[in-house]
């Protein structure tokens, strides 16, 4: 299993990175998975916005459209939950998490 966090600013373009990526690696045979991370709550989103996106984009496992987790979930053991079912996990966020991050620019200073 393998983990990888994509960290950046808001607008930065992790969620088009993360689509493109998905894209291209599941044409290589690959099954990818995703978790979106984020440090406060995330309303459901109108159909064009990053969420809405990548739920639609993931039609297999790690579709989470509008789907919120609260408690005393562990978004750690989450993800690793998730990776043992795919090859890759692309966690969008978790910049201050142990997995390796690549960090998306476009245009904005590092992180």
């Amino acid at each position: 299993m393998k983990i990888l966090c994509l960290v950046g600013r808001s607008g930065s373009g992790k969620t088009t990175v993360l689509e493109h990526w998905t894209a291209y690696l599941r044409e290589q045979g690959w099954r990818v998975g995703a978790l979106k991370r984020s440090h406060h709550s995330l309303s459901p989103e109108p159909l064009h916005k990053d969420s809405a996106r990548l739920g639609g984009h993931f039609t297999g496992l790690a579709a989470a459209d509008g789907i919120q987790l609260r408690g005393n979930l562990d978004w750690l053991e989450l993800a690793h939950w998730l990776a043992e079912r795919v090859d890759l996990l692309l966690i969008e966020g978790g910049k201050s998490s142990p997995f390796p991050k690549i960090e998306v620019l476009r245009g904005r200073p590092p992180l």
